[in-house]
């Protein structure tokens, strides 16, 4: 399950430089603020409740009802692209919404054509407004490399989208495409974070069972210092919790949840182990070195106010002078 809601709180709407309102991500994955942002008004308690609520559902499989019903028809993943770029539109604009689901779609695609190498079975894909996309594998991995190599197909498609984005947004100094590879690059970033279910848990199993528990720390260190406050990623930090802490109960042969079967699955060797360290650091570096690369041409809030408001003197200067000539 991939999960752009977190994401999508650190954004919010601007104008552009043509007078066209588009929504640009202005934020990254830390709480500076931005010269020009508004503050953020905080959430009511039923707003707090019913997000908890909708993901508690969500990650607990209380919406498989809601997927199996999609499923019923062969238009199920067109279907949910059209429901989820409507829903996102409320808030973002249609521009902005479209590219939004094209990028979550790009990431799932990676995922279903390792899934297709490793001949694993899947699900078509199902959007879900402001939850994200899921592709559910009908049978488990065989190992806990080829499941590192699935999660790892997510992140490297959707990074590589964002970059084309990005690029075409620097080639034609288009504010929309910088800011929708800037939401690219956040959201392929915050699932390699290595916490539970997210990409990056996954690949952290193979590295080492312990690369869980410091991505639990680097989470608790974002909600302590107020960088994270949604309860979708509290809920997140649960599972991983969950699922670390079985990780290692297996692999220090505890209380008996060592089994043959896990013993097979996270069987790897340490060659197969340094690859996948070295991909796993290095995809992080080039999204962090493309986000900042991006940041150089992307405009503040500020800027594109100001630039707008030259374009509006500069007409309201033209009629003045057609109107003494």
């Amino acid at each position: 399950v991939r999960s752009p809601l977190i994401i999508i709180n650190q954004m919010g709407p601007l104008q552009n430089s043509n007078g066209i309102r588009s929504n640009i991500v202005w934020r990254s994955l830390t709480s500076q603020r931005i010269p020009g942002q508004e503050p953020k008004k905080p959430q009511s308690r039923f707003q707090w409740i019913a997000s908890m609520g909708i993901g508690a559902s969500f990650l607990m499989g209380k919406t498989k009802y809601a997927i199996v019903a999609l499923k019923l028809t062969k238009a199920a993943p067109l279907a949910s692209m059209v429901l989820s770029s409507f829903a996102y539109s409320f808030i973002f604009g249609w521009p902005y919404a479209i590219g939004m689901v094209g990028l979550i779609v790009c990431h799932e695609c990676g995922h279903a054509v390792v899934m297709n190498h490793y001949k694993v079975p899947f699900s078509p894909m199902v959007l879900i407004p402001f939850m994200g996309a899921v592709i559910a594998m009908k049978e488990s991995p065989r190992s806990v490399y080829e499941n590192a190599m699935i999660a790892f197909g997510g992140p490297v498609l959707g990074s590589c989208g964002a970059l084309c984005l990005g690029i075409g947004g620097m080639a034609t100094d288009s504010q929309l495409l910088l800011a929708l590879a800037d939401f690219g690059y956040m959201i392929n970033l915050f699932n390699l974070m290595p916490i539970g279910s997210l990409d990056g848990g996954k690949i952290g199993e193979a590295i080492h069972p312990y690369v869980g528990v410091v991505g639990l720390m680097g989470g608790s260190s974002l909600i302590f210092l107020g960088a994270m406050s949604n309860p979708i990623f509290y809920l997140v930090m649960l599972t991983g919790v969950y699922s670390t802490g079985s990780r290692l109960l297996s692999y220090h042969k505890l209380f008996g949840f060592e089994e043959e079967e896990s013993v097979d699955f996270y069987n790897i060797s340490r060659r197969s182990q340094a690859g996948i360290s070295l991909g796993y650091v290095g995809l992080i570096a080039a999204l962090l070195f493309a986000m900042n690369e991006n940041d150089k041409y992307r405009k503040t809030p500020k800027q594109l106010r100001g630039e707008e408001k030259k374009d509006e003197w500069a007409i309201e200067d033209y009629f003045n002078d057609k109107e003494e000539q």
